[in-house]
């Protein structure tokens, strides 16, 4: 689910970090769980929305949608960026895998973190 996010929210990542040579390609999976996180907290500290899972399924439908729209507008500017950038965006997610599955090793390991 986390990658996911990160593709769906990679267009907005493109845009706030334009400055980096992967135009936030890696901050992609990280500012999606902060959007998502932030629009299911917001309205729940409020009582507009429960705090539940159909909650976190709209805020990730919401992410979606922002993800969407922004991809369908650079669709151009982002289709040459991949093209240009694809081994920097694979070592990327190979080393987010890679950080992910030690930490998932070293989590049984250490019941107390």
């Amino acid at each position: 689910m986390v990658e996911l996010l990160g593709v769906v929210s990679f267009p907005l990542a493109f845009v706030v970090f334009p400055g980096l040579r992967d135009r936030g390609w890696g901050f992609a999976q990280l500012l999606g769980l902060l959007l998502m996180a932030w629009l299911v907290w917001f309205p729940s500290s409020f009582r507009l929305l429960p705090f539940d899972r159909w909650a976190v399924a709209l805020a990730f439908g919401v992410v979606g949608l922002a993800g969407a729209y922004t991809a369908w507008r650079l669709r151009a500017t982002l289709w040459r960026f991949v093209a240009a950038r694809w081994r920097l965006l694979v070592i990327n997610e190979a080393l987010f895998l890679l950080a992910f599955l030690a930490f998932t090793w070293i989590r049984p390991l250490d019941s107390d973190l």
